[in-house]
């Protein structure tokens, strides 16, 4: 029913693996399960993930700057690897 519950299951072997959100299982291969687990084979249906805001909000294009400011100085891919690792 939960994240949690399917981790716990393949910590305690009660699964051999899992087929979840990409972000999701990134994020606990670089943490809880770091050393522990390890993802195996392609991303499938991998979608990316997005900041909603409605279209005539003034935060769009603040959002839009800002983000593309961290690609370029590199700021982004640190997040990235800090918090789902690399693959």
């Amino acid at each position: 029913p939960t994240a949690d519950a399917v981790f716990r299951a393949l910590r305690e072997k009660q699964v051999d693996a899992l087929l979840l959100n990409a972000a999701v299982v990134r994020y606990y291969a670089a943490h809880e399960g770091n050393g522990k687990v390890r993802l195996v084979g392609p991303e499938i249906n991998v979608a990316p993930v997005a900041i909603m805001v409605q279209l005539d909000s003034p935060l769009r294009k603040k959002i839009d700057v800002a983000v593309l400011a961290l690609r370029e100085d590199g700021t982004f891919q640190r997040v990235y690897q800090k918090w789902f690792g690399t693959q």
